[in-house]
């Protein structure tokens, strides 16, 4: 469900980077803040793998 969630807002976040806007300055902020959630997501990601990996590891 994590994963789930993540990829979501990877691609909520991918969508905002292609929105583009008239003021740069704006469209530089909001394309800012959408790499911060995109980078966000992946370290979710990550952490819900290397879990699973461990928790994998704990039954072999």
């Amino acid at each position: 469900m994590q994963v789930r969630a993540a990829i979501d807002a990877i691609n909520s976040g991918t969508g905002e980077l292609s929105n583009k806007s008239d003021d740069p300055v704006q469209a530089t902020e909001q394309q800012a803040a959408a790499l911060e959630e995109t980078a966000a997501s992946l370290e979710e990601i990550t952490s819900a793998v290397n879990s699973s990996t461990d928790c994998t590891a704990l039954y072999w």
